[in-house]
């Protein structure tokens, strides 16, 4: 049985809520090259918006 090729990947439309999850217990918030690799990262994936937490065990960034 072959296996179908994946479609191509889409813009996102305007009413669409593509988005990444960033804890604020791993990497990716810490320094500016980190979110500028998560930016680049959620482009590349089509996503059109990012949630960051920024409030973990009381304190926050």
């Amino acid at each position: 049985m072959e296996i179908p090729a994946s479609p191509p990947a889409q813009e996102p439309s305007p009413a669409q809520f593509r988005a990444y999850w960033v804890d604020a217990f791993g990497e990716g918030l810490y320094t500016p090259a980190q979110i500028d690799k998560l930016v680049a990262a959620a482009k590349a994936t089509n996503m059109n918006a990012i949630v960051a937490q920024v409030g973990r065990r009381g304190d926050c960034f």
